[in-house]
């Protein structure tokens, strides 16, 4: 791709210093070239016409987007959305450096973006509670004004995406905040201990952020009221409960300036049995009590349909509640330690087609980190360029064009989602999270042996080897991700069918077989310290180091077991013990099937804990 030379001189002098910033994502140089101009206009246009490279563009956001595309040829294309977001997730241990924030800003200022949600379940400052987010890496608040400014150069707006309800179950780590919790993770509503902190939590936003907009989560607190609620007030409708408690955080939100969004479940659930996507349900006068006069917008969320249809009749049901909606898919980086891609972009795409049909123009993209946020934000590229591209120009799929100015060959980083990759079957088809709980799976005990697929070894081998060669089609600067998935892949080709073969061994009685496998645990060990020191180097180079002592804790025991299991099956095979209670102990089938092995590994389980046993962690 030729490199494009332009000058800058015509600029207004902060949009000026924004494009300058871009050089660090894509290739231009500045000099005597084409004349950059923004011309304001609905549709969005890039071109160059003799010595001047002209971006038309509704909005600032929308200038950098047809900037990209001025850099690859151009374009002539359709807005649809009015407001495209994309949410971090800096609650589950990985608290992204400000440097890595800037750097995702960059990236989605080249993707039109206008708006980027940081999720801080308690990893802000709050100087009025000290406890708040201690020892978890929590952003300062000057770090998040420096960073609003950052963002405010390419017309984003940084929104604070916070939780008044529920997932606050980290504060229970303090004695302080013992008594603020009804159960679970989900506060003590009707106390005011409780709207002291929420009160403490905007007032903190509102000190760092410069945005009137706030995401105050509320999502998923299905036993609201079951715990000492209920012990002090007896049974009270959910609903009930919700309701005063949503009208008390709407209140400190005014006090405190924010209009406020939330996650739309809990309006569903009490009223459709606990149900969420209750597309095909009739929408009953108990459903409309149940938004009825509140000022909030809500964001329909939903990651796990392939089928339009369903995202239509939910969309008809939230506009059945209020005009004041917004949609948010799922960019599928939840899965362990490498990214589910493919079904990504398979739910995506029924997911915008249906919006862009059903006019929904405010559209969030959530990159969720659960049970410890393994997962790069930079390993879902292709996921925020296929929102991007459904907003302009109302593509199905990411465009090549634009995604190789900033991240090189798109077909290239589908890559990084091998690791889970079981068979040989497409990636859209399988929905797990298998180079998560393979790795972990005790290699004696084997919870996880029933799911191995009998071609394991081969499998991971070949993915860790399209790992390694996709890397050289992409910008070198994001070659790390690919080292740390292919280094996991080196351990998967061993350790996969471990329990496996070593079950089958033990059970025929063959001694030198389990003391040829005591020798490959010490193969395991050496590449675990391979995938340990890239993915180490990876979170150093993106996260704060808060967060990393639990994978360090995790990684080390699994190889302090590996150690453990050699010694085991050495000294059984050398006759030292007379047995080993874990391999003499008979195999049940994880999803069920009992004594017959059902071989099923297509399945979602990211948790460490109940991944690498079935005792008390």
């Amino acid at each position: 791709m030729k490199t494009i030379v332009l000058d800058l001189g015509e600029l207004p002098a902060d949009l000026r210093a924004a494009v300058r910033e871009l050089r660090a994502e894509a290739a231009f140089c500045e000099g005597e070239g084409a004349v950059l101009t923004w011309e304001k206009g609905e549709r969005l246009r890039a071109r160059i016409e003799g010595n001047r490279a002209v971006v038309t563009a509704p909005t600032r956001a929308a200038f950098f987007k047809g900037f990209a595309y001025l850099l690859c040829g151009g374009c002539d294309l359709p807005v649809y959305a009015d407001r495209l977001s994309f949410m971090a997730d800096l609650s589950r241990n990985a608290v992204l450096k400000e440097e890595t924030v800037r750097k995702l800003l960059r990236v989605l200022a080249l993707n039109g973006f206008t708006e980027l949600q940081l999720y801080t379940e308690d990893t802000y400052e709050i100087a009025e509670e000290p406890y708040f987010g201690h020892l978890r890496g929590r952003l300062t608040e000057e770090e998040i004004k420096r960073l609003d400014e950052y963002a405010a150069l390419f017309g984003i707006e940084l929104v604070p995406c916070i939780q008044t309800l529920a997932h606050l179950n980290t504060l229970l780590h303090w004695q302080k905040y013992q008594d603020y919790f009804d159960n679970g993770d989900i506060l003590f509503a009707g106390e005011e201990r409780v709207y002291e902190l929420i009160g403490n939590m905007l007032k903190a936003a509102r000190r760092a952020y410069r945005s009137g907009r706030i995401n105050i989560g509320m999502d998923e607190a299905a036993l609201l009221g079951a715990g000492r609620y209920f012990d002090k007030h007896g049974y009270v409708p959910r609903a009930q409960i919700m309701q005063k408690h949503l009208g008390r955080v709407l209140s400190l939100c005014e006090k405190y300036g924010f209009r406020p969004m939330m996650w739309s479940d809990m309006f569903f659930r009490p009223a459709y049995n606990g149900q969420y996507y209750a597309a095909d349900e009739e929408i009953t006068p108990e459903f409309l009590r149940s938004y009825a006069g509140q000022n909030v917008e809500l964001v329909y969320w939903d990651y796990y349909h392939d089928d339009p249809a369903v995202y239509e009749k939910m969309i008809a049901k939230h506009a059945a509640l209020t005009e004041n909606f917004s949609f948010a898919g799922g960019a599928w980086k939840w899965s362990g330690f490498a990214p589910l891609l493919s079904l990504a972009r398979r739910n995506s795409a029924a997911a915008l087609s249906a919006c862009r049909r059903c006019g929904v123009r405010s559209l969030m993209l959530t990159a969720w980190g659960d049970n410890g946020a393994e997962c790069s934000p930079f390993a879902v590229l292709p996921v925020i360029a296929q929102y991007s591209d459904a907003c302009y120009g109302g593509f199905g799929e990411a465009c090549a064009a634009p995604f190789a100015v900033w991240a090189g060959d798109l077909n290239s980083f589908f890559a990084l989602e091998l690791p889970n990759r079981l068979t040989e079957e497409p990636m859209w088809r399988q929905t797990n999270c298998s180079g998560k709980y393979f790795l972990y799976n005790d290699p004696l005990a084997g919870v996880f042996d029933s799911n191995v697929p009998e071609n394991a070894r081969a499998v991971a081998r070949r993915n860790g080897e399209a790992i390694a060669a996709a890397r050289g089609k992409v910008k070198k600067e994001y070659g790390y991700l690919f080292d740390t998935l292919a280094s996991l892949c080196g351990v998967l080709e061993l350790k996969t069918d471990f329990g496996v073969r070593a079950k089958e061994a033990y059970d025929r009685g063959d001694k030198p077989a389990l003391a040829a496998l005591a020798e490959e645990c010490g193969e395991i060990v050496r590449r675990l310290q391979n995938f340990y020191r890239r993915f180490s180097a990876q979170w150093s180079r993106e996260n704060v180091p808060f967060g990393f002592e639990v994978q360090t804790a995790r990684l080390g025991g699994l190889m302090q077991r590996m150690k453990d299991a050699a010694r085991t099956l050495r000294d059984y095979a050398a006759g030292k013990t007379d047995g080993i209670p874990e391999l003499a102990h008979p195999r049940l089938d994880f999803m069920g099937g009992g004594s017959r092995m059902s071989r099923q590994a297509d399945i979602l389980y990211n948790n460490y804990a109940f991944s690498a046993s079935v005792n008390v962690m």
